[in-house]
């Protein structure tokens, strides 16, 4: 199947990148109160892995799963949403940045997806997601 994702690069280590992205610190020691802020109301956390409702009020709950600095797994517990997958990988002097999404449903329903995507959903989600971070280490000085 092909994958929907989209990647970029930040001239900047996979720890920062990481840390930033996603409001968990690399050495594994989670805050609870930054993590509420960043995803909504706490509702288990076993080890590295914390269950959140949706700050949206949707009622979805998701599982983010962390393994600092290199991924963060995000499931849907209460829908068919994709799940979401972040890695940092370094590269060169900076970080290869990739989100993938990981369809729940195959087929039809996910090739329609992978073509809506290719059309239209890459660029905007690029330009909403990735380009805010790239400019947050540009203006930090490491561009």
């Amino acid at each position: 199947m092909p994958e929907i994702s989209i990647s970029t690069y930040l001239l900047t280590d996979p720890a920062q990148a990481f840390a930033h992205v996603t409001a968990f610190p690399p050495n594994g020691t989670g805050d609870t109160r930054v993590l509420e802020e960043r995803y909504g109301a706490l509702v288990e956390r076993e080890e590295l892995a914390f269950t959140f409702e949706d700050k949206a009020g949707s009622g979805n709950r998701w599982l983010h799963s962390f393994d600092p600095p290199h991924l963060r797994r995000i499931q849907a517990l209460d829908s068919d949403w994709s799940d979401r997958v972040d890695t940092f990988e370094a590269s060169g002097e900076g970080t290869i940045w990739k989100i993938a999404w990981v369809p729940q449903s195959g087929g039809a329903p996910f090739m329609l997806r992978w073509l809506f995507f290719r059309w239209k959903d890459r660029k905007m989600l690029h330009a909403q997601l990735m380009q805010p971070v790239v400019e947050h280490f540009r203006r930090q000085g490491y561009y």
